[in-house]
């Protein structure tokens, strides 16, 4: 999380100070502007990047240019006044605060008031975090988010679509978020446990490093080729140079364009090497963050905003399924020798209203 390091020893968090500036600039920025796309603007303007990270080999991760979306996240975390979130609560942290409860409150405000009736749109709830994922088996429907308030309380489900739009029965009912959610992140932190996904992100790094050697010794050899056509090249234009306009003029001529036809094949297959190579090591980056992360999953966990917990869950799980007649859960992750096994939910649907 950007300002803060976690120590693993205290397990607490503990701030970094060139991170801790950045953040007090952009809530100062965000206040003096009143403009999300203009804080990312002047972050990138004076050469700040987004968190860096470093791995357990020194590899240093991240530090992606700002976007809106990325000083959206750190407007909006509630870390940096000194909370933390459980569940739907925010409670007091141990951690040092980065900015004022003035100033967060005044930004919360600020940020709440412009947003307001700009967009009519029905927009996703990042606090769903299953939304998209989860789906009806008793209807082959996927379900969707529905909340309702009950003596000034309000509770999160999600429900059948196809009986929501349609109107048809469905026997599922209404399931509450939270107990389907506690069931999907205790299977995801199983995962993360064994270290079964990790060995297996550890092999596809493996084979990107293979592919990364196969790379660079194509580039090596096509280097070499296009070094060897162009000094031919420049052999041939001194011959010509030398001896103007002959009957061996001609060929020249016409070995030079064929050397250039080569010379261009080449730089273009040098082009698609060098993005091959460039995509080889942003999945290898990313790999190594997401295995960082699996070791420190519960950690990290309680520190990420809903919308960060929402991509995350999708990055891990392909589909998630709830049986009725079982009352089981069935969550499929991206990699299918990952499925887990089938979680029992211990709580009955919602009574219908």
């Amino acid at each position: 999380m950007l300002g803060y390091a976690i120590d693993h020893d205290r397990r607490a968090l503990v701030v970094v100070p060139e991170e801790a500036a950045m953040v007090k600039l952009a809530f100062d920025l965000y206040l003096k502007t009143l403009s999300i796309l203009e804080v990312a603007k002047r972050l990138n303007s004076l050469g700040y990047t987004q968190k860096r990270h470093t791995t357990k080999l020194g590899k240093v991760l991240g530090g992606r240019p700002w976007t809106k979306e990325a000083a959206h996240r750190v407007l909006r975390n509630p870390l940096y006044v000194g909370k933390v979130r459980q569940k739907d609560q925010l409670y007091d942290g141990e951690h040092m605060a980065l900015v004022t409860p003035e100033v967060f409150e005044i930004t919360q405000k600020r940020l709440t008031m412009r947003s307001a009736g700009k967009c009519t749109r029905r927009t996703r709830r990042p606090e769903f975090l299953l939304t998209g994922l989860i789906q009806c088996i008793a209807c082959t429907s996927p379900m969707t988010s529905s909340m309702a308030s009950s003596r000034g309380k309000l509770y999160r489900y999600y429900r059948c679509r196809k009986e929501a739009e349609e109107g048809t029965f469905c026997p599922t009912g209404l399931l509450r978020a939270d107990e389907i959610e506690n069931a999907v992140l205790a299977q995801l932190r199983e995962v993360a446990r064994s270290g079964a996904l990790e060995e297996r992100i550890r092999g596809e790094l493996a084979k990107g490093d293979s592919a990364v050697d196969d790379a660079l010794a194509q580039r090596e050899r096509l280097t070499a080729q296009l070094g060897e056509l162009s000094a031919e090249a420049q052999r041939l234009l001194a011959a010509f140079s030398g001896q103007g306009a002959t009957a061996g003029s001609k060929l020249l001529v016409d070995r030079l364009g064929e050397l250039e036809s080569q010379m261009d094949r080449i730089r273009l297959d040098l082009s698609a090497v060098e993005v091959h190579l460039k995509s080889c090591e942003v999945r290898r980056d990313e790999g190594e963050h997401f295995v960082d992360f699996l070791n420190s999953f519960d950690d990290l966990w309680g520190m990420l905003v809903p919308q960060e917990r929402r991509e995350l869950v999708h990055a891990l799980v392909s589909r998630v399924a709830y049986d009725t007649e079982a009352r089981k859960l069935h969550i499929e992750m991206l990699d299918p020798k990952q499925s887990a096994p089938p979680a029992i939910v211990t709580t009955s649907p919602e009574a219908r209203p």
